[in-house]
C-alpha cells in the first residue's frame, strides 16, 4: 500500500503507515474489494467533487447577494420617494438619512415644520444585534413603521398583517421580509400586537 515515485513525472505515492487509522482501514477495505483501487485517484476524485460543490455554493451565494443588493436599492428608492418632508414635495428623505451606523437617527433640519418623525423612530438604530448590520431589514422595518403611523393617524386602532401586505408588497417587500421586520419591531417594543396579526405603535 506504499511506494515511491520511480519517474519524476509521477506524483508522490501515499504511505498508508503515515495516515490516520480510519484512512488505513478504508484503504485496506477498498483494496480487498478491488485490488486495483487507488487511494491517490480516490482522493483526487473527492477533492474534485468538493471543489465543484464549493464553486456551486459560492455561485448561489453570489447570486443571492446580488439579488439582495438589487432589492435593497429598489426598496431604498421606493421608500425614499414615499417619505416627503414637506407638503409641496420639494424635499425627500432617504432611508440612510434616517439612520446612522451605530447611532441614533440623524437629526432632521426643522426647516420643514410640516413633517415630524414619530418618536418610535428613535428606536430604529442600525440594527446592531447578533445578526449584524442588515440594511434590508432596516428598510423593511421603516416601511412597516411609516405605514402603521399613516394608518393609525386616520383613526384606526390597529393595522392588520393583511393590510401591511397589501400596502407593502407592491413596493417590493416580500412576505418573508415583512414578517421578519414585524418580528424585529415587536422584539424592540416599537410596535405591539393588540390581537393576532393586528398591530399598533408601542
Amino acid at each position: 500500500m506504499s511506494g515511491k515515485s520511480s519517474d519524476g513525472d509521477e506524483p508522490p505515492r501515499l504511505d498508508a503507515a503515515n495516515l490516520p487509522e480510519e484512512i488505513q482501514r478504508l484503504w485496506d477495505t477498498m483494496l480487498r474489494l478491488d485490488p486495483d483501487w487507488s487511494m491517490n485517484d480516490w482522493l483526487i476524485e473527492r477533492a474534485t467533487e468538493e471543489m465543484r460543490l464549493i464553486e456551486a455554493n459560492l455561485g448561489r451565494e453570489k447570486m443571492r447577494l446580488e439579488q439582495r443588493i438589487s432589492r435593497l436599492e429598489a426598496l431604498s428608492n421606493r421608500i425614499g420617494n414615499d417619505i416627503e418632508l414637506d407638503r409641496k414635495g420639494t424635499r425627500q428623505s432617504n432611508l440612510f438619512d434616517m439612520f446612522e451606523t451605530g447611532g441614533v437617527p440623524t437629526e432632521i433640519q426643522d426647516d420643514y415644520d410640516s413633517w415630524e418623525p414619530h418618536p418610535a423612530y428613535a428606536h430604529l438604530t442600525y440594527l446592531q444585534d447578533d445578526s449584524g448590520d442588515d440594511p434590508l431589514l432596516a428598510i423593511c422595518a421603516q416601511a412597516v413603521l411609516l405605514h402603521l403611523e399613516n394608518e393609525l393617524a386616520t383613526g384606526d386602532a390597529f393595522v392588520s398583517l393583511e393590510n401591511l401586505g397589501i400596502a407593502l408588497t407592491p413596493r417590493g417587500i416580500d412576505s418573508e421580509d415583512l414578517v421578519e421586520a414585524i418580528e424585529w419591531l415587536l422584539e424592540q417594543g416599537i410596535i405591539i400586537e393588540v390581537e393576532e396579526n393586528e398591530f399598533a405603535l408601542g
